[in-house]
């Protein structure tokens, strides 16, 4: 399968939201975490070591909320296949995540990396 390229002047973080909304990628990836590292290695491409250390922190610490990625559900819906989709009657969605500076819970229906106000949040055990 193709993966997308990041066009000569596409600013590196417009081509990881592009690469993480791609459909194919997404059928391909349905795993985010594993969709974000392909995406990612794209994205470096051409990149110091540093830069490219740089590029992933950026990345992990402001997550393009406008995309989605990672979802951002708001109450009542819950992350599916790299969208929110509304809790369904009955539903769990099994994974608890605590916003580390407001201890605020949020639930999702998968394991992954979770960010809210630009915080990423931390499993709750």
């Amino acid at each position: 399968m193709p993966l997308p390229k990041r066009g000569e002047k596409e600013p590196r973080k417009d081509f990881m939201s592009r690469c993480m909304g791609d459909q194919v990628m997404n059928k391909e990836y349905p795993d985010q975490s594993q969709r974000a590292a392909v995406c990612m290695s794209k994205a470096a491409e051409g990149l110091s070591l540093i830069e490219a250390v740089d590029l992933q922190s950026h990345y992990n610490s402001q997550a393009d909320e406008k995309a989605g990625y990672p979802p951002n559900c708001k109450e009542g819906y819950v992350e599916k296949d790299g969208k929110c989709v509304p809790v369904e009657e009955g539903a769990s969605a099994g994974y608890k995540y605590r916003d580390p500076q407001t201890g605020e819970i949020y639930e999702f229906a998968r394991k992954g990396v979770y960010t809210k106000n630009g915080r990423t949040l931390v499993p709750a055990y």
